[in-house]
């Protein structure tokens, strides 16, 4: 016997939900990927480059980064870390 549990059943939701999407707004051709992760945020991959290099790590604007390192701020930085 196969046990579901709720979050399981909502993940098999989500992803009917995604293909009823991509069957019907989606392009003839194109690649859709799902994706179950919501990433790791860049603060907390910022935290341990810094644990491991003994840097304290200092929250930062995007322009008072760009300022600090001497560039543009990056894509997809929020407004601040």
């Amino acid at each position: 016997m196969v046990a579901y549990s709720p979050a399981r059943l909502q993940h098999r939701l989500d992803a009917a939900h995604l293909y009823t999407l991509v069957l019907e707004k989606g392009s003839v051709g194109a690649q859709y990927y799902a994706v179950a992760d919501e990433g790791v945020p860049i603060r907390q991959i910022a935290q341990i480059i810094g644990r491991h290099l003994n840097v304290p790590l200092v929250s930062k604007s995007r322009d008072q980064a760009a300022d600090h390192l001497g560039m543009a701020p990056l894509t997809g930085i929020p407004e601040s870390m």
